[in-house]
This record gives structure tokens, C-alpha cells and sequence, in this order.
């Protein structure tokens, strides 16, 4: 193989897959990317078997072909160079040698000459066979406003192993002309939330799946890299794997088996309690005031108390570093209601909420509190803390 790419597109491309490298893996061709070259482009392809991440850039191609290269190698070195045009080629293997057997790539910017390491290309594990089931095109502000109202309630290194991911839900319609919706939804066991959005032309019937953590996160790096330029995203979801196609790369990730926990049952039926909170000056207090919560449960205790014309307040204790206390207006009548939250679970749904107020539904200070907004297509829902 023997391509000629600019500097800018082929540190764009190495940047963008070797994502999913996994430096410590027990497969030591995973640490690669498989370039390919053939006609008047590259495609680079990297996995950890989990996650695939491929795309397709310009190059001159001199010679067609396949090489894998150490990612991360390959990444420092392109970063350092100064010329704005990378050579890469391989070494032809020694008279009688395997053709087989791994080789040496010489890669040429400038004055600057690198040779690395390049295990055989048919080693290299095939991309995921995609068979789509559901295929929905959205703008990307649309989905990245979904992965963000919901991605950071998953749980971490939780015994429900199938809450470590996000659950994507369509309800399509009998009719494609009557719409339906996309929605989201993430819990680590303390919180959940549930993000919603209308969609167009969806298929007919619903589909659940589960899409890992970490595959959230490269969906999310592609969404945010995008100008625009590219069109719409498009949201692949099969039996098997979920996929997001924009521009130049496409992102496939194995979905995690089992079963979602069904959201709905969750939500408080009951709550009779509403209170109506500047977003701004609620968000404010509590990151003030958990300064001095401890450590580990960032624990802040809310009071709601009907003298004043109503009010909350927010106190923490830290037997080490001292207390902190803050009250804000709030409409709130009868008997007295406290309850313990974790300041930074509160304050992260709070941070989903796009309006200027936030809404809390309660019973007492020990069931279940929702959270909303007053424009419909976001709530969560979260557990008090134990005193």
C-alpha cells in the first residue's frame, strides 16, 4: 500500500476511530486501526468487539491495499509532524518471505521518517453485519439534547448490569403519516430520567434497546464534532446493534442484552406537593451549599417550610470542615416535609432542565420526588436519601 493524505484529514481520521482502542487489550491487533486504501479514498476502521467505529477519507492512492498500525503510535506521530502532507507505504517483504507475516510501514512528512510495526491485515476482526431494522434520520441537536437530559444517570459498575446503558425507545404508530416518538431513558438505581421527542415517519409498532455506556459516549463525540455539513445524522437500530451513520463516519455499537426496566412504574402516582423553583437560584444553593457536604454522599438536607410566604432550606454538616446553610423563596403550604438528596445526583437533572424553573412533585421526604419542567419531554425521578 501506498496513499499520500493531507495532514488534516488523515489526523482527523486517526483521531476520531482510535476512540474505542483499548490500550490494554488481550487481542494485541485491537490496539490497531485497519487502514484500507482503494481508488481516491482510505477508510479507517478500529473496535474493541463491542464498538466499531469506521470512515472514509480522500487520499492519493498510489498503491491500493490493506496495513494495521499501532493507534496510539500513530496518533503521537501524526500530531508532531510539521509538513501538511503525511506518505505512508509499506516495506516490500525479504526475498521468500510470508507475505503474511508482519511487516513495517514507513511513514514521511517533511524531513521526518517513522517505521512501525503492522500486523497482518486479515487478522483484523471483520465490521459487525448490520441488518437494520429502524432507521431514523434527526437533526443532531435533537439527539445530542437526548444523550445529554440522560446519559449521566446510568449506573456505574452497578450489580443490574443492564443499567450501565442508556434504554432508546420508538413508539411508532400504525400510520407512518401520524408520527411517533423517540425517547430515552437512563437510571443508576437512585434516579431516573426520561427524555422524549416527537419523530416523524417512524415504523410502525415500538422497539427498546440498550445501548452501553460507552458507546453513548462515542455517539455523543461524534454529535458534538459535526458542523453541519453533513446533513442529518441517521440512527440505525437492529436486533443486534445500534448504529449512527453522519458524514463520513459511522459509529456501530452491540447492544447489552436483557430487559429494560419498564420506566413508567416508577413515576409517582400520588405526589399531592408542588413547589416552583427558579432554576438559576435553586442550582445556585446547592452548589453553595454542598461545598461543605461529605465527600462521599454530598448529602444536603431541604426543608420545606411554609412560614415567610414559604421557603426551602438547604443545610449540610461535615463534622471535619464545619455547616452551611441557604434558603430560597418558595410557594409551599402545609405541614412541614424534609428530605436528604445527593447534591450532585440533584444538581445534574437540574442542569437537564431547559427552561428558567424546575418543578418538584412530592409526598413526603421519604418517598420519591419527580422533577420536571413545564414544557413536556423531560422528568426524572429521585429517591431522598436515608438520614
Amino acid at each position: 500500500m501506498k496513499i499520500r493524505m493531507s495532514k488534516k484529514e488523515i489526523l482527523a481520521a486517526v483521531g476520531r476511530v482510535q476512540g474505542v482502542v483499548e490500550r490494554r487489550n488481550t487481542m494485541p491487533i485491537l490496539a490497531n486501526i485497519l487502514l484500507r486504501a482503494e481508488g481516491d479514498h482510505v477508510s479507517f476502521f478500529a473496535t474493541d468487539l463491542e464498538i466499531s467505529i469506521e470512515g472514509s477519507f480522500p487520499a492519493q492512492v498510489q498503491e491500493r491495499g490493506a496495513v494495521t498500525l499501532p493507534a496510539r503510535r500513530l496518533l503521537d506521530i501524526l500530531r508532531e509532524t510539521t509538513d501538511d502532507t503525511i506518505d505512508l507505504e509499506t516495506s516490500p517483504p525479504a526475498a521468500g518471505a510470508d507475505p503474511d507475516a508482519p511487516g513495517w510501514i514507513l511513514i514521511s512528512s517533511g524531513r521526518s521518517q517513522f517505521k512501525l510495526p503492522s500486523l497482518p491485515p486479515k487478522d483484523f476482526p471483520p465490521p459487525p453485519i448490520r441488518e437494520w431494522e429502524t432507521t431514523l434520520a434527526l437533526p443532531s441537536s435533537t439527539l445530542s439534547e437526548l444523550f445529554r437530559k440522560t446519559a449521566y444517570a446510568t449506573g456505574e459498575n452497578d450489580t443490574k448490569y443492564i443499567l450501565s446503558g442508556v434504554s432508546i425507545q420508538v413508539e411508532g404508530l400504525p400510520s407512518k403519516d401520524s408520527g411517533g416518538r423517540l425517547r430515552m431513558v437512563a437510571s443508576d438505581g437512585h434516579r431516573l430520567v426520561a427524555a422524549e421527542t416527537d419523530v416523524a415517519s417512524p415504523p410502525s409498532g415500538t422497539r427498546n434497546v440498550v445501548i452501553s455506556k460507552k458507546g453513548v459516549v462515542e455517539i455523543q463525540k461524534l454529535l458534538g464534532e459535526g458542523d453541519g455539513g453533513d446533513g442529518a445524522p441517521t440512527l440505525y437500530l437492529s436486533k443486534w446493534h445500534a448504529g449512527l451513520q453522519w458524514g463520513k463516519i459511522a459509529i456501530t455499537a452491540r447492544l447489552m442484552e436483557g430487559t429494560y426496566p419498564e420506566y413508567r412504574k416508577f413515576i409517582p402516582a400520588s405526589n399531592n406537593r408542588k413547589v416552583v423553583l427558579t432554576k438559576a437560584e435553586f442550582d445556585g444553593a446547592l452548589r453553595r451549599v454542598a461545598l461543605l457536604a461529605r465527600e462521599k454522599t454530598y448529602g444536603v438536607r431541604l426543608d420545606f417550610d411554609e412560614s415567610q410566604g414559604g421557603r426551602i432550606v438547604l443545610t449540610s454538616h461535615n463534622s471535619e470542615f464545619g455547616e452551611a446553610t441557604e434558603e430560597i423563596p418558595a410557594g409551599f403550604e402545609g405541614e412541614s416535609v424534609s428530605a436528604i438528596f445527593n447534591a450532585k445526583y440533584l444538581r445534574e437533572i437540574i442542569g437537564a432542565i431547559d427552561g428558567k424553573e424546575v418543578i418538584l412533585e412530592f409526598k413526603d421526604g421519604v418517598s420519591a420526588f419527580l422533577i420536571r419542567e413545564d414544557a413536556a419531554g423531560f422528568l426524572a425521578v429521585i429517591m431522598p436519601m436515608r438520614s
